[in-house]
Order: structure tokens, then sequence, then C-alpha cells
């Protein structure tokens, strides 16, 4: 039954994901074209320190809010699930207004004079306000996930990326193509969001009249000894995931940064697939664990992984192998330099289909020192081959180090969970089409300075071996989902 509410709230969060992705996609697309190379840079410079501290703001308490969503765990430490998520979006609404204010005196006398790129201190003094927004934001996700309520989340980020589609170009339009402007109107439509997300808070989680009720320090203990590792972690995966853009601002241009942000705007069509399976796989996994099913544990990895494999190898091989011309054709020529750095962000996000899964074992387990190891390794060896590789080759060097540390990471996450696990999962049929897809992913970039015919036909022949591994290899499985799929829609309409 797990494997199948996975599915279940997958499919919603894919379908989500999609849909906000593209969204997404177009909203970048158009900035790029409004602003140029250079002024996507210092937007995306900008917004990624906003984003970052928002991340921070929320001490990791989403994990708690997960975690103590069961009645067990809760009634242990003297907590109820509707606690729990209370704590956790209070503290991020009273922590993330005091980071988002003390942003202000640190752009003015600090990031500004050290970084020199044009407009920043502007963008930055506006991004402050979208601090405590986007805080929110992510609590109250983590307060859904809670009660496996995927469809609550996607509607608020539904929601705020409608919003910036049509505010920020329309506001670019009618005032005029500057990055202030833009700014001013994705706050606004944050804002919007975050209060569409909060009734809905107040309608399906607690009531928002009891937000600033009841115990507060006493009942938080729990949350924050738990979440302290879980906080720690996130720290160092927002560093080693951030740090290449800091390092590029600093010692490069911003029209680099602006081809780099633009490389890892697409890099998120692969990011997005895990997303939408893990999105309640940490509830799912820790319920499987606290009742010490390794078995039913192990089997529920290997299906999922053979799901995230599934679903993720190509979008990996195919953004490696048209690279370049998907930079051109999206972003504009100016951005074609960026094709090898995004080849080398697309592989390093593959690496995430694996670990999403192993990661997660761990956390549920309880095995947060050796997650916080492993990020703290991958962390430190990305960072210094950031510093090393970008004075250097660039784009190119950062798109590298990222390789390196999601390799590093892989390895140190799956080695300890596959002992929580009873063994290595993975599904044999799966993993061995991993490698004829790495061969067809190097063939068609090796061929990417000839005519735009090479790579897509590498592409179209990658495809019709999908498809037919597919229909060899996972036949049963397919035929099951087809039915599975048949029954549901049948359901649904009979209703």
């Amino acid at each position: 039954m797990s494997f199948r509410t996975l599915v279940k709230g997958s499919a919603i969060a894919f379908a989500g994901n999609a849909l906000i992705y593209a969204l997404a996609f177009v909203f970048q697309l158009l900035l790029v074209r409004l602003l140029g190379a250079g002024g996507y840079g210092v937007w995306g410079f900008a917004l990624t320190l906003a984003v970052t501290v928002a991340q921070f703001s929320t001490l990791g308490l989403g994990y708690a809010c997960v975690y103590y969503s069961s009645e067990r765990n809760a009634s242990a430490v003297g907590l109820t699930p509707v606690s729990a998520a209370r704590l956790a979006v209070l503290a991020a609404l009273l922590v993330s207004c005091a980071a988002g204010a003390a942003l202000l005196p640190a752009a003015r006398f600090w990031i500004v004079p050290a970084y020199r790129l044009p407009d920043l201190g502007p963008l930055l003094y506006i991004f402050a306000a979208a601090v405590p927004l986007l805080a929110l934001a992510g609590a109250m996700e983590s307060a859904f996930r809670s009660r496996h309520d995927a469809a609550a989340a996607f509607k608020m980020k539904l929601t705020a990326e409608g919003l910036k589609l049509l505010a920020v170009p329309a506001a670019l339009l009618l005032f005029a193509a500057d990055a202030r402007v833009a700014a001013a109107a994705l706050v606004a439509a944050l804002a919007v969001s975050v209060v569409y997300g909060a009734r809905m808070l107040g309608k399906l989680v607690f009531p928002l009249r009891t937000l600033f009720k009841g115990p507060v320090f006493p009942a938080a203990l729990p949350l924050a000894a738990y979440s302290l590792p879980f906080f720690l972690q996130e720290v160092l995966m927002t560093l080693r995931d951030k740090a290449d853009t800091f390092i590029i601002g600093y010692f490069s241009t911003a029209e680099y940064l602006g081809m780099y942000k633009g490389a890892c705007v697409l890099v998120a069509l692969i990011s997005f697939v895990p997303n939408s399976v893990s999105y309640l796989l940490f509830p799912l996994i820790n319920g499987l664990s606290g009742g010490h099913q390794r078995g039913e544990l192990a089997d529920f990895g290997r299906r999922t992984i053979k799901l995230l494999l599934y679903a993720g190898v190509p979008a990996v091989v195919l953004l490696v192998i048209l690279a370049r011309p998907l930079l051109t054709l999206a972003m504009g020529a100016d951005f074609a330099p960026a094709d090898k750095a995004l080849a080398l962000l697309a592989v390093s996000a593959g690496l995430g289909l694996v670990h999403a899964v192993y990661g997660q074992v761990l956390a549920a387990r309880n095995r947060t020192g050796r997650l916080l190891l492993a990020n703290a390794l991958a962390f430190t060896l990305t960072l210094a081959l950031d510093l090393a590789l970008i004075p250097v080759y660039g784009i190119t060097g950062a798109g590298a180090a990222s390789l390196a540390g999601s390799v590093l990471l892989t390895l140190m996450i799956v080695i300890p969970a596959a002992v929580e696990m009873g063994g290595l999962v993975f599904p044999p049929a799966a993993s061995a089409a991993v490698l004829p897809a790495a061969c067809f992913a190097a063939a068609g970039f090796a061929l990417r300075g000839g005519s735009a015919a090479a790579p897509l036909g590498v592409c179209a022949a990658f495809c019709i071996f999908w498809g037919l591994w597919l229909a060899v290899f996972e036949r049963a499985e397919l035929r099951r989902a087809a039915a599975e799929l048949k029954t549901f829609l049948a359901a649904r309409l009979a209703r």
C-alpha cells in the first residue's frame, strides 16, 4: 500500500511540478529576453541570496513537522501533530522577519561593496521583503506534507508561478525593462500566494488564530533537538548548491553568471523528477522504518529507485545531447558557451535520482550523523573545487565541481543506507539500462559541434532504445500500471 500511496502522491506532484516548471520556465525565458544575460545574472544572484536566507530561516523545522505528524512520535515528547506544525510555521515567521531585516545592512555595508555587480543593491533591498514570504511558503508546504496533502502545496505554488508569469512581464513591459521593477512585482506575487496558502493552512492544518497561542519554548525543544542535524545538513546542502553562484559572481562578470543561471533553469527539468517522487517519500519511509519492516522497506526502495531511473534518466540524456541547441533556442545565442556546464550539471542532477531514496532512508532511520558527514564532505570538496576551477575554467569549472561533489555525496549516502536496508536495492533491469543510456549521452555530446541533425539522430535512437527496453524488461510492470490506471479512472468517472 505504501508504494501505491507514493505513486498516487507522486502523480499529483509530477503533474503539479510539470505545470510549475513550465510556468517557471516561461517566466525565466521572458526575464532573459527582457533583461539580457547581464541583467539576468544580477537578478539570479540577488534572488539566490534571498532564497538562501529564507531556507536557513526555516531552521530545518519542516523535517520535524513531518516526523511528528505521527501520533506515536509526537505523543512520545508531549506534542501533537497540529502543535508541531504550528510551531514550525511560527518559528519560520519570526526568524525570517529578523533575517530579512538583517539582510538590509548586510547588503549595504558588505555584499554590494564586495561584489560590485550593477544594480545589485536595489535588488537586494527589494528581495529582503521576499525572505519572510519564501520562508513561510516553505513552512506551510511542510505542514501540508505532514498531512500527506500534495494538492494543497501545489495549489499554493501554482498560484505563485501563475501570478509571477502575469505580473512580472507585465510590469516590465508597462514601466521599463528594469530588474528592480521585476523584483517588486515578484514580491507582490509571492505575497498573494502566501495569503492564499495561509487560508488553506487555516482550513486543513490548524486555525490561524491559534498561531500565537499555546506554549512555545518548552514545546519547541523537541522540535529543535530533532531538527538541528537536519538544519545543519540543509545549510551544507544549500551552500553546496549555491556556492557556485556566489563564487562566479565574485570572480566573473554578470554576463557569465547569467549564462550559468540559464543552464540551471534547464537542469531543473531533471530535479523535478526526484522532487515529485520524494515529496511523500520521507513520511512513507518513516512509517516503514518505525515499524522495523526491513524487507518491506527494501522492496519499497527498489521499486521507488526503478520509478526514478525510468522517469529521470531520459531527461538527463536529452539535456546532455541537446545542451547547445536548447540553450540557444530557449535563452539566445549568447548562452551557447554554457553547454559544457549544462551537460555537467545535468549529470550531477541525475545522481540525485539515486540518493533521493537512500538519503530519506538515513533520515527516517535517524542516522542524521551520517547524512551530516556526507554533506559536510561534499560541500568541502565542491567549495574547494569551485575556488580552484572557476577562476581558471569559468562556468565549466563550476559544473565540474558540482559533479564531483554529487559523486562523493552519492557514495557516502548509498553505502550506509544500504546497510540499513539490508543491502543494495538497485533494480537490475533499470540499473542495467543506465550504461547504454550513458553511451548515447556521450555520443550525442561528442557530436554537438557538427550539424544539428547528428544530435537529433542520437536523441531519436535513444528514445527508440528506451521504449524497447521498457517493452521487453518491464512489460509486466507496465501492464500492472495500465490496469491500475484504468481502475483509478473508472472510479473517478463513476463519482
